[in-house]
């Protein structure tokens, strides 16, 4: 019975090593039952969309340049194919038109050469 019980949990150890999700084969339970635990990895929404504050020292968060490229570019890409406009304004609160114009810049210039659209940013 010990021997089984061995190979079994050998096997399932072999069997989930190269499983993306963590998992973790602890063995046989005194119910004969295989206890296995299982923890992604995968970095949540939040932390992707957002980032360390730089004007708190990384107790708070903003939002990240991905994510105001992320919707940036849908804006315009909406904009783009549903209109003949060649030029659009964006107003954002002051926080936001700060971050844009500080460190997303290159990220406007890319989207204008993309989509062919001129982008003001206004507060």
């Amino acid at each position: 019975k010990e021997e089984s019980i061995a190979l079994i949990t050998a096997k399932a150890k072999s069997l989930f090593r190269d499983d993306k999700t963590k998992t973790n084969v602890i063995g046989m339970t005194k119910l004969n039952i295989m206890e296995i635990t299982r923890k992604k990895n995968k970095e949540n929404f939040f932390n992707l969309i957002t980032e360390e504050c730089i004007h708190c020292s990384g107790s708070g968060r903003s939002i990240s340049k991905i994510y105001i490229f992320i919707k940036i570019e849908g804006i315009i890409k909406n904009i783009k194919y549903n209109t003949s406009s060649e030029a659009v304004i964006l107003n954002v609160g002051c926080i936001l038109y700060n971050k844009i114009i500080k460190s997303c810049m290159d990220i406007i210039t890319e989207i204008e050469k993309k989509y062919d659209i001129k982008i003001f940013i206004e507060q």
